[in-house]
């Protein structure tokens, strides 16, 4: 499972965690929860990124997670927006989650989830986003997602991670994509689809390749993310249809 896909859990539909930027951290946090609302209405009418990020509790998020999400929350902030209300925590609702030895959690205590209604007329499809809150001293935030991986085991391989993440709204782009490696002295193959986000973890003695491209023709950006023991290797994010993301190991 994908970082990625660990922080949607916590953000149902869309995972909204874009990066900070200092210069907007002077205004006052919202005191209250109604603040809170009128100031994620007034960020979402004005179509404001920045004054949406500036709602988000940042201790302890890494910047990888920020930079990951950037492009889902500049997306969501061109859509159109119905309603902004509240729900309470399902008795489901995952606080913490641990993958492949790294173990995700929120920064902040939750009281609750920031429901946003959204339609897209395009394709006349509504959808409902779910954000968590909570509360910081005398101060309202949307929880942000921090992360450590020190109960990963060691291995003899080398840790790859494959992330791909493509646009979301109106509705997720499909893909498909195929790796190989070497392990042992051996060589494998493995093929994948999906949409919106997939990811992959393969112990390894190398990554040989990987390629990826958006089936069918419908508009949207794909990105590419692989890691090799916990380091990014390799980052590439393509709009044309036909054209696809390689990677390669060596000549």
């Amino acid at each position: 499972m994908s970082r990625w896909t660990c922080v949607s859990r916590f953000f149902v539909f869309a995972a909204i965690v874009p990066i900070l930027f200092i210069a907007q951290a002077k205004a006052e946090p919202p005191r209250t929860r109604k603040d809170l609302q009128l100031r994620i209405e007034e960020a979402l009418t004005n179509r404001d990124a920045r004054a949406l990020e500036a709602l988000y509790y940042w201790d302890q998020v890494d910047r990888e997670v920020r930079d990951l999400h950037r492009e889902m929350f500049k997306t969501l902030v061109e859509t159109r927006v119905e309603s902004v209300d509240f729900a309470p925590l399902t008795p489901d609702y995952e606080t913490e989650i641990v993958e492949d030895g790294v173990h995700y959690t929120v920064n902040i205590p939750i009281k609750g989830l920031v429901r946003i209604q959204v339609y897209d007329d395009v394709v006349d499809q509504r959808g409902t986003i779910t954000i968590p809150y909570g509360q910081v001293g005398i101060f309202m935030y949307l929880a942000g997602i921090r992360y450590n991986n020190e109960g990963a085991a060691a291995s003899k391989y080398n840790y790859y991670t494959i992330n791909v993440q493509t646009l979301l709204f109106p509705q997720p782009i499909p893909f498909i994509g195929i790796y190989s490696y070497e392990k042992d002295g051996e060589q494998y193959k493995k093929k994948f689809k999906g949409s919106g986000f997939y990811k992959d973890n393969i112990e390894a003695d190398r990554l040989l390749a990987c390629i990826v491209r958006k089936e069918g023709d419908a508009d949207g950006w794909v990105k590419v993310l692989i890691k090799k023991n916990a380091v990014t290797v390799f980052e590439a994010r393509e709009l044309d249809v036909g054209k696809p993301i390689i990677f390669k190991d060596g000549p």
